[in-house]
């Protein structure tokens, strides 16, 4: 008898369990949902509180017991000014570093901080940490109340001052360490190098450090200059990365097993500051084979970055009879050993020419030509003319490079700012038929405008940030902006919006077993634009796979699901059919975790559409939408293609750091 209520009572906890676990899931969702949607207001507002062009207000602050006029003291000074209500929103340890590099040519950070107990402890460490740095406290809190966004607990502002007070970059969040150097390289320098000026240590003929190490496997001592054997690679996993986890780095180790470079004259050397303990472990996990990887006993200045702050590629150090012989990028000295055919480039910003045919999961392409050249921060977009220059997106760098049809650099247009002209991570990008260049910028939340040489013609702010822009034969900007309750939104070059098309996508109805949510239609709405000479528009779905296409007037003319072998491998995955292949690549949308399914696409000359599939694969789709063609190629590490270009001869496609271009594609040579 005791048996019913009992198994009613597990009945009744299993449900509330559940029923709690989910009501706390739609909560976190609506959160993130939430949040998001504060920061798109609040970033198209802070334009008309601060805005660059304008003087820091005259305010005054308490400085080591004295008050201070800001304004006044800002002149003379580049001055970064960091307003935060958190203690937590600071970096000291690389502010001293970045004072280090430019104080002597006029550089001087002020943080401002809101009066407390709790934050003269914070302002102690700050003044602690360089003589550069000033702390001042805003007592009567009239910039705070000036700053402050409503409904925000904590909020940060950061600033570049110049010499006349005059404000030349408002932000209202935290500046990452790497925007703090490139702002001050192009203020106080003319010019950004993007990365760090080498080492002494990195040049030739430089001794190799003698310094102690650490055997990761069995703890045995060695010395870094005992290893430097002739005809050595020695790759350095350099310190100072508060982001990177030894399993980030530790994943490297299995990319070089995977291409055979676990020699005996690799060396691989890990800095001091990650732990032995935990490199240990995750090694023996990852490695498939045995490998002597070492530990460095001390810190080796000549080849540490102060810089890093977040995760950067290793260095590799290449070692003739003890001296450096040479040093590069990890990833182009990878690219080289795994690809022996490649040629040294004179210049390395142009072609490095190689495989005059290439074969990828057994398709082979007679008589194509596919080069790589290219080196890049991290490359987000491509848009190529009819005359064949091509032009590359490096939103890391914030700046666009021009190539011409031969492959070498012709020019460089925007950088670091907020200036007409100037790019903020800028994410997407496109070209009109009469070479306007067309920039969407996810730090400075605009779109702008530019003419091919890089003069401005007009820029507008946008409220909702979208992976996608386009523009029409008329100079008119689409979106995707699934948030507006639309797929498509059409805007002048000022901003007005002129028209909206398209309905959200039920994922239920292309994809089995997915919730049909009205959050889920607008995270899964997300789609890559495309426009053809009949200003027809393309809309090709990133986490779906499917194809529609309207016409200049909005009307749906025909939607395509992509059913090609890679595509359905890729459903599979998704629905979590077993022995399906494994998801290559997720993205977090409004709280939503969503396998990508495309990563980029094109347009060639025929009005074929060019799909980079989430699995290293290339769909092509006939003007009508049927699927004429399809291969595999891999990126050069391993990676996503996350931008294509299509030009008369052939594609372009990178994977953030190269461009690989492939002439003379055969469609249907599968």
């Amino acid at each position: 008898m005791l048996r019913v209520p009992a198994f009613r009572q597990t009945v009744f906890f299993s449900i509330c369990s559940v029923a709690l676990i989910s009501g706390l899931v739609l909560m976190k969702r609506a959160r993130e949902i939430r949040a998001e949607h504060d920061r798109h207001q609040f970033f198209t507002t802070w334009s008309s509180v601060l805005p660059p062009g304008s003087p820091f207000p005259p305010v005054e602050i308490e400085i080591s017991g004295s008050k201070v006029a800001v304004a006044a003291s800002l002149v003379g000074h580049w001055t970064f000014v960091f307003y935060s209500s958190s203690a937590s929103r600071r970096s000291p340890a690389y502010h001293a570093v970045l004072l280090g590099h430019y104080e002597m040519r006029g550089l001087r950070i002020l943080h401002i901080l809101p009066p407390g107990r709790f934050f003269s402890a914070v302002a102690n460490e700050l003044k602690s940490s360089a003589s550069g740095i000033d702390v001042g406290f805003d007592w009567n809190r009239s910039l705070g109340d000036r700053l402050r966004t409503p409904g925000r607990e904590e909020f940060a502002w950061s600033f570049l001052v110049d010499p006349n007070g005059i404000i030349r970059f408002s932000m209202p969040s935290d500046l990452s360490p790497e925007n703090m150097r490139q702002l001050a390289e192009r203020h106080l320098v003319g010019q950004v190098s993007f990365t760090p000026a080498p080492s002494p240590g990195y040049a030739q003929g430089a001794a190799v450090p003698d310094v102690p190490l650490l055997r990761i496997r069995d703890s045995q001592p060695q010395r870094l200059r005992n290893l430097a054997r002739t005809d050595a690679a020695i790759i350095f996993f350099r310190a100072n990365c508060t982001q990177c986890s030894t399993k980030t780095l530790v994943f490297e180790l299995t990319k070089l097993q995977q291409a055979g470079l676990d020699r005996p004259n690799v060396v691989v050397v890990f800095s001091h500051a990650f732990e032995a303990p935990a490199l240990k472990y995750e090694i023996a996990a990852a490695l498939v084979r045995q490998w002597d990887v070492y530990l460095a006993g001390e810190y080796v200045p000549v080849w540490e970055d102060p810089y890093l702050t977040v995760y950067q590629p290793p260095k590799v150090i290449t070692v003739d009879e003890g001296k450096v012989s040479g040093a590069m990028d990890y990833y182009k000295w990878f690219l080289q050993q795994a690809d022996p055919g490649m040629k040294a480039a004179p210049n390395a910003k142009s072609y490095i020419e190689g495989w005059p045919n290439f074969d990828y999961a057994g398709h082979t392409f007679q008589g194509t030509k596919l080069e790589t050249y290219g080196w890049f921060e991290r490359a987000v977009n491509l848009a190529i003319t009819p005359s064949g220059d091509l032009y590359v997106l490096d939103g890391a760098a914030h700046r666009i490079e021009k190539f011409d049809a031969k492959g070498a650099r012709t020019k460089e247009l925007g950088g670091i700012g907020q200036a007409a002209g100037d790019f903020f991570h800028p994410s997407a990008m496109a070209l009109d038929a009469g070479g306007n260049l067309y920039v969407m910028e996810s730090g400075n939340m605009r779109v702008q405008t530019l003419r091919p040489d890089g003069s401005s013609i007009s820029q507008f702010q946008i409220n909702t940030l979208s992976n996608s822009i386009a523009a029409n034969s008329r100079g008119e900007v689409l979106l995707n902006a699934p948030r507006t309750g639309h797929l498509v939104t059409v805007y002048s070059r000022s901003g007005e919006v002129l028209r909206s098309f398209g309905d959200l996508v039920s994922p239920s109805r292309v994809l089995s077993g997915k919730a049909d949510s009205r959050e889920t239609r607008t995270a899964m709405s997300r789609a890559l634009l495309l426009v053809d000479a009949d200003d027809s528009t393309y809309a090709v779905f990133q986490f779906m796979p499917l194809v529609q296409k309207f016409s200049g007037a909005g009307k749906l003319l025909w939607e395509r699901r992509l059913e090609s072998p890679p595509v359905k491998g890729l459903v599979k995955s998704f629905s979590g059919e077993p022995g399906a292949p494994q998801i290559l690549a997720k993205a977090s949308i409004d709280g939503i975790q969503l396998p990508v399914f495309s990563g980029a696409a094109c347009l060639d000359s025929r009005r074929n559409t060019w799909i980079a599939v989430a699995n290293y694969s290339l769909v092509v789709l006939s003007p009508e939408g049927q699927e004429i063609s399809w291969w595999v190629m891999l990126p050069p590490k391993g990676g996503q293609w996350s931008g294509i270009a299509c030009s008369a001869s052939g594609v372009h496609l990178t994977d953030g750091r190269v461009i690989r271009r492939a002439e003379g594609v055969v469609l249907g040579s599968h």
